[in-house]
């Protein structure tokens, strides 16, 4: 329970990687991206898998938007995500937690649990305190069977 539980509920500090990564060359976010729509399109036959895949901007507003992998369609050439489309996957279409996503000129924004947020930000109690306009559809089966 909360009662009697003072701080944040989940933490975490950013670092910096120069040491663990001076052996490896990192990958850049397009690199990443690329390498997972080459994955995806083995399962979702609409994503090209010679298309690049991308990273979207910062969408205040959408605050997952600059965090999830956008992968080209072979139809249309569009960039979309499978986000939902891999859902119920043990696939991932999000950048790993610390992927930078934006600077606001101020401050740079990491993803952390698929949402790109100031390096500063600090959990509450409760992951709801991130505010979205994300479109509030259910994406899971029901836990019990109609």
């Amino acid at each position: 329970t909360e009662e009697g539980c003072d701080g944040s509920s989940f933490d975490v500090a950013l670092c910096h990687d120069e040491k663990v990564c001076k052996k490896h060359k990192k990958k850049t976010a397009i690199s990443y991206a690329k390498e997972k729509c080459t994955e995806f399109s083995k399962i979702l036959k609409i994503i090209d898998p010679q298309s690049s895949g991308l990273q979207a901007p910062h969408e205040e507003n959408r605050k997952w938007v600059a965090c999830a992998i956008f992968c080209s369609r072979k139809d249309t050439g569009s960039f979309y995500t499978p986000r939902l489309d891999l859902n119920d996957l043990e696939l991932d279409p999000y950048f790993p937690d610390g992927t930078w996503c934006h600077n606001d000129g101020k401050h740079s924004y990491y993803c952390l649990h698929h949402q790109c947020l100031p390096e500063n930000f600090r959990f509450g109690k409760s992951l709801s305190d991130i505010k979205t306009n994300d479109i509030k559809i259910p994406q899971n089966a029901l836990p019990q069977p109609l």
